[in-house]
């Protein structure tokens, strides 16, 4: 796992984008407050512009510390689009480990060690570009396939293929849609980071194809005989 941690509060997803549900709820325990404000100023003025006072000093608070958060991780133009692919990058591997030690049956399961052995060194210009964050994901993915097949004998080469993308393309999937949903929830979704992020889901995408070719050749030339 990279060690680029996202902070829970303001990047979860469910506070930047609440459900339906959530803001119904909002809204009612608004309205609750309000009458509930109302009731106290007809018995104590005094004490409910406290309450008043004291709720706008907590609400300024927590936006400036959101402010000052996003300003931090992405206030600098020369790093915006390497902070968001770091995002993208650990939500991705983080559904992929999740899978693969349950299939594996390996608690202590991280394809890390292997993915950093591909596609340069931390810290270079492009390391973080769109083609090496694709490849560092597909080569730690698939890189346990033989470890799969080993655990599933039973089945054809093609079937442990295909069984093999079914489980680590939903994960890929899953990981890139919480990754977007952080950054919108940051209001940084745009520009180079949008472009950045939609580029290296197509190139995994591209990349999971072409892996799937490499491990069967002779069913693709089977396929390209019959045409």
């Amino acid at each position: 796992m990279s060690s680029f941690s996202v902070p829970s509060s303001p990047s979860s997803p469910s506070s930047s984008k609440p459900t339906a549900g959530q803001a119904r709820a909002e809204q009612a325990r608004a309205q609750s407050a309000a009458a509930a404000s109302g009731e106290a100023k007809k018995s104590n003025p005094a004490m409910a512009d406290q309450k008043t006072d004291w709720a706008k000093m907590q609400a300024e608070s927590r936006l400036e510390v959101n402010q000052g958060l996003v300003q931090a991780m992405f206030g600098k133009l020369d790093q915006r689009d390497a902070k968001a692919m770091q995002i993208f990058y650990q939500e991705v591997v983080t559904e992929l480990e999740a899978v693969l030690r349950e299939q594996l049956d390996d608690p202590e399961f991280s394809f890390e060690k292997l993915a950093a052995k591909t596609s340069g060194v931390e810290g270079q210009e492009d390391y973080w570009s769109p083609e090496k964050t694709a490849e560092r994901i597909v080569t730690g993915a698939t890189g346990f396939f033989s470890t799969f097949q080993k655990q599933n004998p039973h089945l054809s080469e093609e079937e442990q293929v295909d069984k093999f993308l079914s489980i680590i393309t939903p994960a890929v999937d899953k990981g890139i849609g919480q990754a977007i949903e952080i950054l919108e929830g940051f209001s940084v979704f745009d520009g180079s980071i949008k472009e950045n992020a939609l580029s290296t889901q197509e190139q995994v995408h591209q990349q999971l194809a072409a892996w799937r070719e490499r491990m069967l050749p002779a069913k693709q030339d089977e396929a390209s005989a019959s045409e």
